[in-house]
């Protein structure tokens, strides 16, 4: 998957057990935020980063979605603990992170983040080493912001 491409529509429980598709969300753009593990110290610190800036994701018009390979319980768990505002999504089959490219070898998640347009088109992507993410700042006002500014 390249910017450019159009994002594969797809649908996967969150952490209250309701179904979440993709292109029916799309009346905003979308930041699909793949990690390797609830409660694990570099995934916490990731997404409560990203739920302490989420009126600013709103303001710019983005929705953020967390995906891993834990199950919905497991979510349920981890939202709670840390209060977040943004749905988590469960991928136990696989399915989501194949088609995005969010797997390493071995089937382990990748931390990566994909943002979609309201016309399904992939404006952003970044893949990042496991021990590390990006920050709200550096997407916010880097990444992010130089898309916004060509659309």
């Amino acid at each position: 998957m390249r910017v450019g491409d159009i994002a594969p529509d797809f649908e996967l429980m969150d952490q209250d057990g309701n179904p979440f598709r993709l292109y029916e969300n799309l009346d905003t753009k979308i930041m699909l935020v793949f990690y390797p593990k609830d409660n694990s110290p570099v995934c916490t610190k990731q997404l409560c980063d990203y739920n302490e800036n989420f009126f600013e994701f709103r303001e710019r018009e983005i929705k953020i979605i967390g995906i891993s390979l834990d199950d919905s319980e497991s979510h349920k768990n981890f939202s709670k603990q840390n209060n977040f505002r943004f749905p988590l999504l469960s991928d136990t089959g696989k399915t989501v992170s194949k088609m995005y490219d969010a797997l390493y070898f071995l089937d382990v998640s990748k931390r990566k983040i994909v943002v979609i347009s309201e016309n399904k088109e992939v404006i952003y992507q970044s893949t990042m080493v496991p021990a590390l993410f990006q920050s709200s700042e550096k997407l916010l006002n880097d990444k992010l912001k130089k898309i916004s500014d060509t659309l």
